[in-house]
């Protein structure tokens, strides 16, 4: 279930549909997953069957902390990535300005900083298959906000 993040009242600022019947949702909450017993911040995973699961640990840092973009790409070795903008400064145990992506294809999943974040908050982002230097083979997200 969603609970409240920091005393803030359960926000949900963003929505993306995976596959049938998952979804993945964004904004301002903690939520307690039921089958691994992992609280995690600000993005979770509505499954087929109902339930909501943490994200691993989420996102998370300053009192006003959420999650307000979130979109899709492929990773490395076609492993599928979710990418997370908003206000933070952690993704799980990680240092991750405001953005981060998420292995979702590995049963425990992964955070991975990008590149360095945002001076801000990103307010928006858009997944769009686009060449890139071998170094860095996902879909490259259009991020609205300033790169550090």
């Amino acid at each position: 279930t969603l609970q409240k993040y920091q005393n803030n009242d359960i926000v949900v600022y963003t929505i993306l549909a995976l596959k049938k019947n998952v979804f993945y949702i964004g904004g301002t909450f903690n939520v307690t997953g039921s089958f691994r017993n992992i609280t995690g911040s600000n993005v979770a995973r509505l499954t087929e069957h109902g339930t909501f699961e943490p994200v691993g640990k989420g996102v998370y840092g300053p009192d006003d902390a959420c999650v307000s973009s979130l979109s899709v790409g492929s990773g490395d070795f076609e492993k599928t990535r979710l990418f997370i903008g908003g206000r933070f400064d952690k993704a799980g145990d990680l240092d991750s300005q405001n953005l981060a992506q998420y292995e979702i294809d590995d049963v425990s999943g992964s955070y991975i900083p990008v590149l360095n974040g945002t001076y801000g908050p990103v307010t928006g982002l858009f997944a769009k298959e686009a060449p890139t230097p071998p170094f860095l083979e996902f879909w490259t997200p259009l991020i609205i906000g300033l790169i550090i």
